[in-house]
């Protein structure tokens, strides 16, 4: 066994404190609420009635690493950050004089989110605890100081440390992989720099938003990076992480030159827009090389942006695009976004035709914005939905296969370097056995009622 080696022990909860526990910056807000709470403090006062009882609360997650400013060992909270946070709020107020506690207590809670669930958690804690007698809390704080404990996993190597998180099955949400890749990114900022903790905020904001984080990350920009590359994007996973990691701006590799250039036009253009006549330039690319740090958060912020400019229900800009289908005496439109609500549109398979959809509107925007956009909808609408016409059944290796197709429309427009190249491109017909004659646009916006055969 090795110093390097995971350590697994069992320790008290009055042990676990004294240990100088620290929450990192790339943790989560801490979430929990007022129901949360209470099942604990419910948990708990039933188990300390019980005597020689012993509660385990589960697993705790730890970085083991060196505080370099007092050179000494620092204690990261992986996983368990939720629990110990609570646990410390009920026995602060059960002794408000516990040094280890209200040390612990004294960490960095920067996100406002954090501060809410505090505040209003030791507002239920003090009600809660308030209904009891002194005898009651006294044998409550030492029941959880010395009969209640965790499991401890410490982990010297903090990349394995992650890798162990995800792979638990432990309370709670284990975390997603953009939740790896905020970590990652976060420790390429530097502690003071003033831009940090608001780009926490809105990566927080994005997970559950409109966009959410899997949509552009997962859905989009992962199936875009790797596609580019002739690679499969089947799902995004902790193992995939490399696909969104980067390398340090003043790295000397001549590659780097061009997004440097961008940088510097963009960031001159910011200090002083007045002297530039062209449009606000973008530094991004959706398959650029990728900059550590501060650029990454920038990177995907500038995505959910324009994922929701073009996507959203109400006021995305493919509302004001219209599919026209019909007789030339009976001509009828409907726009995209509403084109992709047919019957049957809550299929596996048609999702996986929304995300290609998706995909290949965002990348076409990033090159060429609106300039032949009209015409490029059409085309990759009938490419893209064609699909559900000419197969019985959709799976993911069905969307791998047609972007995998050479001189295929996504092999096009990842080279084109003219929106002509696209309104240029002929979308082949169905396919001879295909006994449909409706036409697509039709076919899709047919009214929900109507009787079409359901497919995968």
């Amino acid at each position: 066994k090795t110093d390097s080696d995971p350590k697994l022990d069992v320790y008290k909860i009055n042990e676990v404190y004294k240990k100088g526990l620290s929450i990192p910056d790339y943790q989560r807000p801490y979430k929990w609420r007022v129901e949360n709470v209470r099942q604990l403090l419910d948990d708990l006062n039933h188990h300390c009635k019980q005597p020689n009882s012993t509660y385990r609360l589960g697993t705790l997650v730890i970085h083991k690493g060196k505080d370099e400013d007092k050179d000494k060992d620092k204690y990261d909270i992986v996983d368990g950050q939720q629990r110990l946070v609570t646990l410390a709020l009920i026995l602060h107020h059960l002794n408000k004089d516990d040094a280890s506690i209200n040390k612990f207590l004294n960490n960095k809670f920067t996100h406002p989110v954090s501060h809410y669930h505090i505040y209003h958690n030791y507002q239920l804690i003090k009600q809660y605890l308030g209904a009891l007698d002194g005898n009651s809390k006294t044998s409550l704080r030492e029941f959880i100081q010395k009969q209640c404990e965790f499991v401890w996993i410490e982990l010297t190597n903090q990349n394995e440390a992650f890798q162990f998180f995800d792979s638990q099955n432990a309370r709670g949400k284990s975390l997603a992989p953009y939740d790896l890749l905020k970590a990652y990114h976060l420790r390429a900022i530097p502690s003071d720099h003033p831009n940090k903790l608001d780009y926490v905020m809105r990566w927080e904001r994005a997970i559950d938003g409109t966009p959410s984080l899997d949509q552009v990350i997962s859905e989009t920009l992962f199936c875009l990076r790797q596609w580019s590359k002739s690679r499969r994007a089947d799902e995004f996973t902790a193992k995939q992480l490399p696909v969104f990691k980067g390398v340090t701006l003043d790295a000397p590799y001549p590659y780097l030159n061009a997004v440097r250039a961008n940088l510097a036009l963009y960031q001159e253009h910011q200090a002083n827009p007045w002297r530039m006549v062209q449009p606000s330039p973008s530094p991004f690319q959706t398959t650029q090389p990728l900059i550590d740090g501060e650029l990454f958060f920038m990177y995907i912020d500038h995505y959910v942006q324009m994922y929701h400019r073009l996507f959203d229900k109400d006021q995305g800009a493919l509302n004001g695009y219209f599919l026209t289908y019909g007789t030339s005496e009976n001509k009828k439109q409907i726009s995209y976004l509403g084109a992709m609500d047919y019957n049957g549109s809550h299929r596996t398979g048609d999702g996986y035709l929304r995300i290609l959809f998706y995909a290949m509107v965002l990348m076409y925007y990033d090159k060429f914005a609106t300039h032949g956009l009209d015409v490029a909808l059409s085309r990759i609408f009938n490419w893209v939905f064609r699909v559900r016409l000419d197969n019985e059944r959709i799976d993911w290796g069905t969307i791998e296969k047609i972007v995998a197709e050479r001189d295929g429309l996504f092999d096009v427009l990842l080279h084109a370097i003219h929106p002509k190249q696209i309104a240029n491109f002929i979308v082949m017909p169905l396919s001879k056995n295909n006994d449909k004659s409706v036409q697509l646009a039709e076919y899709l916006s047919a009214p929900k009622s109507s009787s079409q055969k359901e497919k995968s």
